[in-house]
């Protein structure tokens, strides 16, 4: 009776298949059978792997008719040709799968054929393991943002924006004092400052004439009065009518202004005028 199994082989995708070191030409029969016993018709081949994978290798046998008693595989590693050989523990029958681990790497197996009577080894085949290779590296998108040139380049033809511009200092307006407004007094009496005789507000160009800073408060009061389109550095003098009461006289600022500051606690209520008068 002839049994075959067919040879199958598990190694890399796209790898070609390692040769083994050592030939699978047919062997000669065994020394103790004298040819009577039964001999590898399919013998393992060697196998490259990588770490973690499936390492399988296969054997089968035939067996002259005249022979009856029960034929067994074993499998056996070694580390080198010479030996020593050491069965696998649970491994029989056609085919030998093993995980394949990095310490496996130049490992020798053979598969041995027996009967009660006799025994055969195939040649030995080696196992190549290959490590796993690195995850390729991964890079981590930076959180700053892109720089640009400065100055900016011209703006791209087609679709896309050109690089920002520096963002311009922020700019914190200066304090600026402003002097609190005094209400009106809506009481009476109050003296009255008005504006030079002529009562007009803004004189025709080149015309002198003056302002007030409060046009109605109580005595007590301190009044601001300043005279206008003065010759700058001339002298100008100055009275509060009808009481005839002389201010004093001043220098013209270069601005053509005179400013005169006073007090109303000896004033009579009533419309009083400022009068500035050059000297």
């Amino acid at each position: 009776m002839l049994l075959v199994a067919v040879l199958t082989s598990v190694g890399l995708p796209g790898t070609a298949e390692a040769t083994p070191i050592y030939s699978t030409t047919a062997a000669p029969p065994s020394a103790e059978t004298d040819g009577a016993g039964p001999h590898l018709a399919v013998r393992p081949a060697a196998q490259t792997v990588r770490e973690g994978q499936t390492a399988t290798f296969t054997a089968s046998f035939t067996r002259p008719s005249t022979t009856e008693s029960p034929v067994t595989i074993r499998w056996q590693t070694a580390p080198a040709p010479t030996g020593p050989w050491t069965d696998l523990t649970g491994q029989s029958g056609a085919v030998l799968a093993s995980t394949a681990t990095r310490s496996m790497d130049g490992d020798l197996f053979q598969a041995v054929v027996s009967t009660a009577q006799e025994s055969s080894s195939s040649p030995p085949v080696i196992l190549h393991v290959q490590p796993v290779p690195a995850p390729p590296a991964t890079t981590t998108p930076s959180s700053q943002p892109p720089s640009c040139p400065w100055p900016p380049p011209m703006p791209p033809i087609g679709p896309g924006a050109p690089c920002p511009g520096p963002t311009p200092p922020s700019l914190t307006p200066s304090a600026i004092p402003t002097t609190p407004s005094v209400p009106a007094a809506s009481t009476t009496p109050a003296a009255t400052a008005a504006t030079p005789d002529s009562g007009a507000v803004t004189p025709p160009t080149g015309a002198h004439y003056g302002t007030v800073a409060l046009p109605v408060l109580q005595l007590g009061q301190e009044q601001s009065a300043t005279g206008h389109n003065f010759m700058p550095g001339t002298l100008v003098k100055v009275t509060l009518e009808p009481d005839g009461i002389d201010l004093g006289t001043y220098t013209v600022g270069p601005d053509g202004t005179v400013t005169t500051r006073f007090a109303t606690t000896n004033l009579t209520a009533g419309t009083h005028t400022v009068r500035w008068t050059p000297a």
